[in-house]
């Protein structure tokens, strides 16, 4: 019996486990008791009351709700009955549950909805592998003081046209299939599920004339792109082509992997095809995407660039000055934990940005303003030089100063060494590369090397290698140009004098003019014109 994040199953014997599964925080007891921690702490006393709200705060049971749930299943079954909270279902192997509407007590008279569903599969002989999806807040009851819908009964009010339907900003199971917790088939089932809940919502919202302006957002294609590249790119390092031919039941019909794309991209024409007989006379419909996709092969560390580039320097001496090795620094090589701020001009964090360690911004910066203009230009100059070891392809398509990104009113021209929030370089690199997973939280690949001494040192490690991580297509960081979306009308609509391409920008003035309402002034693009 496999488990999955905070579900801990027990075995009862003959076929039946038994878990908890927990729900909200109390977060008024949790933050008072992180509050007398702290203050005790700073006082320097009190051991053993330390060590009780210490006990406390790891102690699921005392600090969330929750729910018991029982799992009854025997090898060579093809079904499963799960309980969860009194309610329980059975469901078939290979399949998602229907909704759980589950009850979190907080006392005898108060308590907390939220709703759920249950992946069953079977991964070996004789193992059974479940999987809870992030609990849902009920439409129908939201959680007291949250804020999922305007005006505060919409939510309810349309669940009880369409049925139940995820609440939380991220819809389908991507993560869980980048952390190996989830299959292709459950995440391919689960696509076909959050696709057809957001068409029953356009289909109510189409229904009803008491809008003038609707919008509406289906994610699935970049869902899908996001997470089965590595089955539709055959130069992706994790292509395998009998995993590639591998069938899912997908609406009825059985399609390949390698298919999946163009699959998500037939559905997403008929709700076109839907819109369109919908549609009303004087009408105007745009389909419009902010961004394409590319093929996410290989992965750059830009903390160990900077590093071998002499740029960023590794705190890998201990304060008495003998070397420390990879190993002894491994719990610091992420967040920036590893630098050595004294000796370093530039750092990465976040996708694809530089930032420099400027005097007067950073608490130990090294870079003078009238340093920083070279230096950036310095740096821009390699980063273009930057190739790929292994194949010899240039990485860096194009960098991006600050100042040709950022503009207006609200942009710090007056101190731009006093704004933290924008990088000072910002990178696009070539199809196929991306930030690597590491730098995106300020990290770095470490390696050991022998001193002089013959000791072992931290070092950078190399600063390209095969993203084998399963989420394997994306956009963020990609060369701008090669990851253009796309903008339709269903009428002629031309560009205003003097722009030269259509983008995002277009998107709110447009809806505007064509309402006949006025356009802001101070907005970044004038509406399109109709022909």
């Amino acid at each position: 019996m496999s488990s999955r994040y905070y579900l801990q199953l027990q075995p009862d014997g003959d076929g039946r486990w038994r878990a908890k599964v927990y729900g909200p925080r109390n977060e008024t007891l949790y933050q008072r008791l992180r509050a007398e921690r702290e203050e005790l702490r700073r006082k320097g006393g009190a051991s053993d009351r330390l060590a009780e709200i210490d006990a406390r705060l790891k102690d699921y049971d005392q600090i969330n709700t929750w729910l018991p749930m029982t799992v009854e299943w025997r090898p060579g079954q093809d079904q499963a009955r799960v309980e969860i909270g009194g309610e329980s279902q059975t469901v078939a192997l290979g399949t998602w549950s229907s909704w759980y509407h589950l009850r979190f007590p907080w006392n005898r008279w108060l308590s907390t909805r939220a709703n759920a569903r249950v992946w069953v599969e079977s991964v070996d002989e004789g193992q059974l592998e479940l999987y809870l999806a992030p609990l849902q807040i009920a439409p129908e009851e939201p959680v007291p003081g949250s804020r999922i819908c305007w005006p505060p009964d919409f939510a309810a009010e349309l669940a009880s046209r369409i049925g139940d339907f995820e609440t939380l900003g991220w819809a389908c199971q991507t993560h869980a299939v980048k952390d190996a917790e989830l299959s292709d088939a459950a995440f391919v089932s689960d696509i076909e599920f959050t696709y057809t809940w957001r068409r029953k919502m356009l289909e109510d919202a189409l229904a009803s004339d008491d809008w003038r302006v609707l919008f509406h957002f289906f994610g699935s294609p970049d869902r899908v792109c996001h997470m089965l590249m590595r089955h539709i790119d055959p130069l992706h390092p994790q292509y395998d082509p009998a995993r590639a031919e591998a069938e899912f039941d997908f609406f009825g019909r059985k399609v390949k992997a390698r298919d999946m794309e163009e699959a998500i991209y037939q559905k997403m024409d008929e709700v076109v095809g839907l819109v369109l007989e919908r549609m009303r006379p004087d009408d105007t419909l745009l389909i419009v995407s902010d961004h394409g996709f590319d093929s996410f092969r290989r992965e750059v560390n830009l903390n160990n660039w900077l590093a071998q580039q002499g740029y960023l320097k590794i705190a890998n001496r201990s304060p008495l000055g003998s070397p420390l090795s990879a190993d002894q620094l491994k719990s610091k090589k992420n967040l920036l934990r590893f630098v050595d701020w004294g000796g370093t001009k530039a750092y990465s964090i976040a996708l694809g940005k530089i930032y420099l360690n400027r005097v007067g911004r950073e608490r130990n910066g090294q870079v003078a303003d009238e340093e920083a203009d070279a230096l950036l230009d310095e740096i821009t100059a390699r980063l273009y030089e930057m190739t790929d070891p292994d194949t010899g392809q240039k990485i860096v398509k194009k960098v991006y100063r600050r100042d040709e990104i950022y503009s207006g009113p609200y942009w710090p021209d007056h101190n731009p060494a006093g704004d933290m929030g924008a990088a000072d370089l910002t990178i696009d690199f070539y199809p196929g590369y991306r930030a690597s997973w590491g730098v995106t939280s300020g990290g770095i690949d470490l390696v050991d090397r022998e001193t002089e001494d013959g000791e072992l040192e931290a070092a950078p490690g190399p600063y390209v290698k095969d993203n084998m991580k399963l989420w394997s297509g994306d956009h963020c960081g990609v060369d701008i140009h090669s990851v253009q979306g796309i903008f339709f009308a269903s009428r002629p609509l031309a560009l205003p004098e003097g722009d030269d391409h259509y983008d995002a920008t277009h998107v709110g003035p447009t809806v505007l003019a064509l309402m006949g309402l006025p356009v802001p002034a101070d907005y970044d693009s004038r509406p399109l014109e109709p022909r």
